[in-house]
């Protein structure tokens, strides 16, 4: 069975080899990423494998996100649509409405792959993941998965409600995790301006 896998935020997934002539699928999206931060202009961080995929890839430089906000853009990339059409205007309160948007891991799962995601694919904001983090899973497309919500998701409300929070929890550094976010997201430093910010928009790796 072909696979399809979905890598989000700071989690990574592998793909399995097909039986089959149909190709594997692997997403990498890592969260709050720059242009400007991929090797070898970040000589810092050593990414071997990254690096790899990155120059046995394609750079497109005149690429440009659906959306400015993380869930209305993976909504897109979820659904096909543009914006407008996508069903997640914003990144508070909704939903993916899979019922009456199929998303491409369906459609994939339909048509025989097995789909995985590993991390964070933001498309239940309204209601969680839930603590083992399948709720709304299913009915999204995929057909296992290990997600988990945004950190600042995560952080909010008085108790754990997605597996980070209760990871986090068990190794009882719940408290000290949601007082860093809530700090650091009270903090005008939190999203430092990009370099190019006020003359052109950062340009998309793929």
């Amino acid at each position: 069975m072909p696979r399809l896998a979905l890598a989000t935020a700071w989690c990574f997934a592998c793909a399995a080899a097909a039986p089959d002539d149909r190709p594997n699928i692997l997403f990498l999206q890592p969260d709050q990423w720059r242009a400007d931060w991929t090797p070898p202009a970040l000589v810092s961080l050593r990414m071997p494998h990254f690096a790899a995929l990155q120059a046995a890839g394609a750079r497109f430089t005149r690429a440009v996100s659906p959306a400015p906000l993380c869930a209305p853009s993976r909504a897109c990339m979820a659904s096909g649509r543009e914006y407008d059409a996508a069903g997640v205007p914003d990144n508070f309160g909704r939903n993916y409405p899979a019922a009456a948007e199929p998303t491409f891991m369906a459609l994939l799962r339909a048509a025989g792959y097995h789909t995985m995601v590993s991390g964070k694919d933001d498309l239940s904001k309204a209601s969680g993941t839930g603590l083992d983090g399948l709720f709304h899973a299913a009915a999204l497309g995929w057909s296992a998965s290990r997600r988990v919500e945004g950190k600042q998701d995560a952080a909010g409300g008085s108790a754990p409600h997605d597996p980070y929070g209760a990871a986090l929890a068990n190794a009882s550094l719940w408290a000290a995790f949601r007082g860093d976010v809530m700090a650091a997201a009270s903090s005008s430093s939190f999203f430092p301006p990009h370099p190019q910010q006020k003359t052109q928009p950062s340009p998309l790796i793929s």
